[in-house]
Protein backbone atom coordinates (compact mmCIF):
# COMPACT_ATOMS: atom_id res chain seq x y z
CA UNK A 1 0.00 0.00 0.00
CA UNK A 2 1.11 3.52 -1.07
CA UNK A 3 2.45 5.66 1.88
CA UNK A 4 4.32 9.18 2.64
CA UNK A 5 6.14 7.43 5.81
CA UNK A 6 9.85 8.25 3.93
CA UNK A 7 8.43 12.01 3.30
CA UNK A 8 7.76 12.29 6.86
CA UNK A 9 10.66 10.72 7.93
CA UNK A 10 12.85 13.67 6.32
CA UNK A 11 15.88 11.66 6.56
CA UNK A 12 15.81 10.60 10.58
CA UNK A 13 16.51 6.45 11.04
CA UNK A 14 13.98 3.98 11.24
CA UNK A 15 15.00 3.27 14.36
CA UNK A 16 14.14 7.26 15.51
CA UNK A 17 10.49 6.40 15.01
CA UNK A 18 10.80 2.95 16.77
CA UNK A 19 11.73 4.69 19.65
CA UNK A 20 9.46 7.62 19.28
CA UNK A 21 6.36 4.78 18.86
CA UNK A 22 7.05 1.47 20.53
CA UNK A 23 6.83 -0.55 17.60
CA UNK A 24 9.29 -2.80 16.53
CA UNK A 25 11.79 -2.04 13.68
CA UNK A 26 10.20 -5.23 12.20
CA UNK A 27 7.09 -4.09 11.70
CA UNK A 28 7.72 -1.05 10.93
CA UNK A 29 9.76 -2.18 8.17
CA UNK A 30 6.58 -3.89 6.94
CA UNK A 31 4.95 -0.77 6.72
CA UNK A 32 7.86 1.03 4.65
CA UNK A 33 7.36 -1.61 2.58
CA UNK A 34 3.43 -1.46 1.44
CA UNK A 35 1.95 -3.71 4.27
CA UNK A 36 -1.38 -1.82 5.67
CA UNK A 37 -0.85 -1.35 9.11
CA UNK A 38 -2.41 -2.51 12.36
CA UNK A 39 -5.20 0.29 13.61
CA UNK A 40 -3.72 1.48 16.90
CA UNK A 41 -0.31 1.43 14.74
CA UNK A 42 -1.22 3.77 11.72
CA UNK A 43 -2.49 6.56 14.65
CA UNK A 44 0.71 6.18 16.51
CA UNK A 45 2.65 6.75 14.07
CA UNK A 46 0.26 10.30 12.67
CA UNK A 47 0.78 11.19 16.15
CA UNK A 48 4.20 11.12 16.08
CA UNK A 49 4.53 13.46 12.60
CA UNK A 50 1.29 15.24 14.14
CA UNK A 51 -0.52 14.46 10.85
CA UNK A 52 -3.98 12.23 10.04
CA UNK A 53 -3.68 8.68 9.43
CA UNK A 54 -4.59 9.56 5.82
CA UNK A 55 -1.58 12.06 5.32
CA UNK A 56 0.82 8.99 5.51
CA UNK A 57 -1.96 6.22 4.25
CA UNK A 58 -3.79 8.78 1.30
CA UNK A 59 -5.30 5.72 -0.28
CA UNK A 60 -6.40 3.53 2.92
CA UNK A 61 -10.09 2.09 3.62
CA UNK A 62 -11.26 0.84 6.46
CA UNK A 63 -10.72 -2.95 5.20
CA UNK A 64 -6.96 -2.48 4.88
CA UNK A 65 -5.96 -2.14 7.79
CA UNK A 66 -5.29 -5.08 10.22
CA UNK A 67 -7.52 -5.16 13.64
CA UNK A 68 -5.37 -7.22 15.58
Amino acid sequence: MENNLNEFMDGRPKTWLADQTGIKRTTLNNYFKGIPPRLDNAYIIADVFNKSVYDIWPHLKADDIHKS
